[in-house]
């Protein structure tokens, strides 16, 4: 609006009309446009704010109208234009803005969406778009929208790109998409590494109309110095692919192309980009090192999510960070989440990535992968990692540290009921597995292996490795790294020993024992003593993590001392002679012990059963589980045989309130063991043999059981605070009496028992092979373990196949 005002001084009457006529053309507000199109009283230069925004009116030089910008005024025949210097709410509404150049004084700021552009003179050459009207503007900032370089038609989008890319290379500024919108890629996009930044957040490229021979939908290839490259970071690109296994078009191939001459695509950074649709997702190719992917995703890829094929000057310290790969599948199960071919040989570092999914999640056929935190998952029958080595300077090393590695829940997929043989397999002398402080759960089946060596002599370590064992579902970590040699008895019983002094089962498992006042006894114990009068008796039963256990309960006060108890053996004395040294073994734990004294005794009987001699080994009286020995040396030439017993000793006039559980009791003669076992060995009765069964048809140990209870194992060094996993294949083929379970038994270093436990259930069921096993941790003080198979008191056949332990 303008006002024409006169020299000074002015007359009364002119002052009047000039304020009249401000009067008449001061800023004129208004509700709506419809209020503005109706007024008749516009003139050249007026202002009119409504709720589309401030007007300018005009009556010449007169343009089609345009929505939101130019708005006929039919009761006048004007127009009115938005102001210069209203924003518009898009930057599509600036591309279609038909205001001549000359409404815009030049160095106004036009602001379109979330960009401000600047008007430059129309005959500067520095500037980014023009709009329809003629005006030119030069986007503000270091933060660029792609379309300020202007998307014309009959473009392609490969054009439009390499114009933004060449505007900002002088001030290295970013390339920004415009988060909500599609662009169309109909060819192959070469993005020139270390010229500009991109930022495509909440973009998308469709690349599903790139024809296969273009090889990929984005090329990152070198063009600036490689150390400009980590400058200008490419962030945020979503890139859809054809998503058909008919097709062979790869996603984002990284790395110098053949036919160019220089330059590494080297030093940069890929981060929170999306690829997903195509056969390969991401190539690492030639001339790619010290790159670095963050929270990248990559999924439904038909032949591997992420392919590192950097053989030519490649592949040092290739970083992945917190991103994930996953639903990479395709007809024949072949699909991989990461391939390393056996030439690249790469250093590839990922750090809290998730391969999820994938028909197979790392097939490593060279270089180094060192997995730490990560995270391992699908639910098929397919081995999960594949580390082989065939040729290739570099032997392939599968490293973890402090992951996981999973069986997934059951899907369209899913593990076959017997459970996938393998998680990871290895091949090849130079092959490495190592895994470390990692744990291994829902492994689907007990008969899947962690780690499985399929040929040559690889490196397999395995430390501090939870397999989250299920009770007796038990998996196996790594038949080449199991601590016991010839677990499965191929070369027969080569390295085992067997400890045949086991003196009858002792009845370790309670069976007959009937809770009540006094209640009944365990069958084949008998009594020792008599109880005082004033005392009331009850037995009881419980059980706790090694069994079934006796629970003695004694109160009031005794008119008289003395002992009363059980021999263990019953009245059928166990025959020796001097220079035997016998062991009593039984848990004890005196919940409450006031006014008694428990005891294990070893007695000596001469040949007519009179009693020669005994010394009782008092027992602890606080509330801990304690397993108690009590070892006699036999010095006297009369005794001709020993009972093994536990009593509790009373005092006259004292009051007692005792309860005492006793569990596995067990005698046995300390004895060399006799390494290097051949066929059958009597002792004296039962029977080792080795055959091939029925249901594996293979090598396994045949034991013939006769109620007495030898130990065969292995001698193992363990250290004191860690665990052990232990697991076997235990078949009972026929049965009359007893049990057997898996067993082990911690000595310390002069050989002497500090603790002895079951690993497994009892097994005493005619049925196929039983999976047991257990993780045990080693107790102070112990040096060695002896583990392997024992025999409670078992009548009839049994065999064992598989028997292995590792340090987890």
């Amino acid at each position: 609006m303008s006002v024409l005002v006169p020299a000074l001084p002015m007359t009364g009457n002119q002052l009047k009309s000039v304020l009249d006529d401000m009067s008449a053309r001061h800023v004129q507000h208004l509700a709506t446009r419809a209020e503005m199109q109706a007024r008749s009283d516009w003139t050249e230069g007026d202002v009119a704010v409504c709720d589309e925004g401030t007007f300018v009116i005009r009556t010449t030089d007169g343009i089609a109208p345009l929505s939101g910008s130019v708005v006929d005024l039919p009761a006048t025949g004007a127009q009115a234009w938005l102001h210069p210097t209203t924003p518009l709410p898009t930057f599509a509404r600036l591309m279609t803005d038909t205001r001549p150049a000359s409404f815009f004084p030049a160095g106004t700021a036009i602001t379109a969406g979330a960009t401000v552009f600047l008007v430059v003179p129309q005959d500067d050459p520095d500037f980014h778009i023009e709009t329809p009207g003629g005006l030119r503007l030069k986007a503000m900032g270091d933060r660029v929208p792609l379309e300020a370089f202007g998307i014309v038609a009959g473009e392609g989008f490969n054009t439009v790109m390499e114009r933004a890319i060449t505007a900002l290379a002088a001030t290295g500024g970013t390339i920004v998409g415009e988060a909500g919108t599609t662009y169309l890629l109909t060819e192959r996009l070469d993005i020139k590494l270390g010229k500009v930044a991109l930022d495509f957040r909440g973009a998308t490229l469709d690349a599903r109309g790139i024809d296969d021979s273009a090889g990929c939908a984005i090329r990152l290839v070198p063009d600036a110095p490689w150390l400009r490259n980590g400058d200008f970071p490419i962030v945020g690109l979503r890139l859809e692919g054809p998503g058909s296994e008919a097709r062979m078009l790869d996603g984002i191939q990284i790395g110098r192309p053949d036919g160019m001459a220089a330059g590494h695509t080297a030093h940069f950074g890929l981060e929170g980009c999306t690829v997903t649709g195509f056969r390969n997702g991401i190539t690492l190719g030639n001339q790619t090192w010290l790159n670095r992917l963050r929270d990248f995703t990559v999924s439904n890829c038909w032949s591997a999510g992420m392919l590192v094929d950097t053989v030519t000057n490649a592949g040092e310290n290739i970083a992945l960070f917190g991103g994930v790969i996953h639903d990479c599948r395709n007809t024949t199960g072949t699909a991989v989440a990461l391939r390393v071919p056996k030439e690249a040989n790469p250093d590839i570092q990922a750090y809290g990535v998730s391969f999820d999914y994938c028909d197979r999640l790392v097939d490593l056929q060279s270089g180094a992968f060192a997995g730490h935190g990560v995270h391992l998952e699908n639910n098929n029958d397919h081995p999960m990692v594949s580390v082989a080595h065939t040729i290739g300077y570099e032997g392939p090393k599968f490293l973890l540290t402090g992951s996981v590695v999973t069986g997934g829940p059951f899907g369209p997929v899913p593990e076959s009921p017997e459970g996938r043989p393998t998680f990871i397999e290895v091949s090849g002398d130079r092959a490495m597995v190592a895994l470390r402080d990692t744990a291994w759960h829902r492994f689907g089946n007990p008969a899947s292996a962690l780690v499985k060596v399929l040929s040559g002599k690889p490196t397999v370590l395995l430390d501090n490795v939870d397999p989250q064992a299920q009770g007796d579902m038990t998996p196996a970590l790594c038949k080449a790294t199991s601590l016991i040699r010839n677990g499965s008895f191929d070369e027969g019983l080569a390295g085992w020993s067997v400890d045949r002094a086991f003196a009858g089962a002792l009845n370790s498992s309670l069976a007959g024992a009937v809770a009540g006042t006094p209640g009944t006894r365990p069958t084949g114990w008998s009594q020792r003593g008599s109880l005082p009068g004033g005392v009331n008796f009850t037995t009881n039963l419980d059980f706790d993590r090694s069994g079934p256990r006796l629970l003695l309960s004694f109160t009031g006060t005794p008119v008289s001392g003395g002992d009363f108890g059980y021999y263990f053996n019953g009245a059928a004395a166990i025959p020796t002679r001097k220079g035997q040294s016998w062991t009593l073994s039984c848990g004890v734990q005196a919940l409450k012990a006031t006014g008694v004294i428990p005891n294990l005794t070893v007695v000596e009987r001469g040949a007519s059963g009179e009693w020669l001699e005994s010394v009782n080994d008092p027992c602890p009286t606080d509330p801990v589980h304690h397993t108690r020995r009590v070892t006699r040396t036999i010095a006297n030439p009369a005794t001709a045989a020993v009972q093994a017993s536990f009593c509790v000793a009373f005092t006259a006039g004292v009051p007692v309130d005792a309860i005492i559980a006793l569990d596995l009791p067990k005698l046995y003669l300390a004895a060399a063991p006799e390494p290097g076992l051949s066929g059958s060995q009597p002792a004296p009765s039962w029977r080792l043999g080795i055959g091939d069964t029925a249901q594996t048809g293979a090598s396994a140990l045949r034991f013939d059981g006769d109620g007495t209870s030898p130990l065969l194992y292995q001698s193992l060094p363990v250290t004191p605070g860690r665990k052990q996993l232990l697991r076997g294949m235990v078949m009972v083929e026929t049965h009359t009496a007893g049990a057997v379970s898996l067993w082990a038994e911690f000595r310390d270093a002069s050989d002497v028992i500090v603790s002895e436990t079951r690993v497994s259930t009892p097994v005493s069921t005619v049925a196929s092979y039983h999976q047991k096993g257990a993780v045990i941790s080693v107790p102070a003080g112990a040096s060695r373990m002896r583990v392997g198979l024992k025999s409670e008191g078992f009548v009839g056949t049994c065999w064992l196949d598989s028997l292995d332990c590792w340090q987890v």
